[in-house]
């Protein structure tokens, strides 16, 4: 259910959906013989469409995010943990259990697994039971991969609950309020990241991966890009989600 919710919020503030609508305006202007409204709002549909999926727009809109964050947080010269939030996991289909975890899990995870072996500290892993098969904890699966991977379980501190980045803090502070944390999550992610982990009280410095987009805000034409929609609706998704909690709370 919760993965329900999500999809349908990630297409109602998409690109994708503002352009679905100026179609269908178009189309009901056309049908209604509004000749001149109807070529007015196919012309915005088609404009829509080569802005949105322009690789240097998508650039601009994360820019704030990925590249305009800064951690005000002081120096953290000998982090205690390092922590990554939860992505995601598929657990439907059968494909090979590399292909199931989503890119930005991946990175999150081998990205504390270097740090971790780099401090020589251990990693803490958040993520209850939020995937599509919710007997699945997303936190087991991830211990699973970084074992694999050769880490050794000592290393590894399991807190499975949380099926937000609040609700995932929340279980962190908890039991790690009083350590110093070395927080790695998605470039889009780490503002909202840094500003939960200061409002918990929770002494973090944060490393974002996962980058969506290179940081150059010269002016560039590319072919129209699927992947371009993508980044911006994620983008907007973070905004949204950022706003919400800076009202909010949660």
């Amino acid at each position: 259910m919760i993965n329900f919710f999500r999809e349908i919020t990630f297409f109602i503030i998409s690109p994708l959906c503002l352009i679905t609508a100026f179609s269908a305006a178009g189309l009901w202007l056309l049908y209604s013989s509004k000749l001149n409204s109807a070529k007015l709002m196919i012309s915005i549909t088609f404009l829509s469409l080569v802005i949105f999926s322009q690789s240097w727009v998508s650039s601009i809109i994360l820019y704030p995010l990925e590249f305009g964050f800064t951690d005000e947080s002081e120096q953290l010269e000998t982090p205690e943990f390092i922590w990554t939030p939860a992505c995601y996991y598929a657990t439907n289909g059968s494909v090979p259990e590399i292909s199931r975890w989503n890119e930005c899990s991946l990175q999150r995870l081998l990205q504390a697994k270097i740090l971790s072996e780099q401090h020589q500290i251990p990693i803490i892993l958040t993520g209850g039971n939020f995937l599509l098969d919710e007997t699945v904890n997303y936190a087991i699966k991830a211990q699973e991969l970084l074992i694999s991977l050769g880490m050794s379980a000592d290393g590894i501190v399991i807190l499975n609950e949380g099926t937000s980045t609040f609700t995932e803090i929340n279980a962190l502070k908890r039991s790690f309020a009083d350590v110093k944390i070395l927080a790695v999550t998605s470039a889009t992610h780490q503002k909202r990241v840094a500003i939960m982990l200061a409002d918990a009280n929770i002494q973090a410095k944060v490393k974002g991966v996962d980058f969506k987009s290179s940081g150059e805000l010269k002016p560039f034409v590319t072919m129209p890009s699927a992947s371009s929609l993508d980044n911006i609706r994620k983008a907007f998704y973070e905004y949204m989600a950022l706003l919400k909690y800076l009202i909010f709370g949660n």
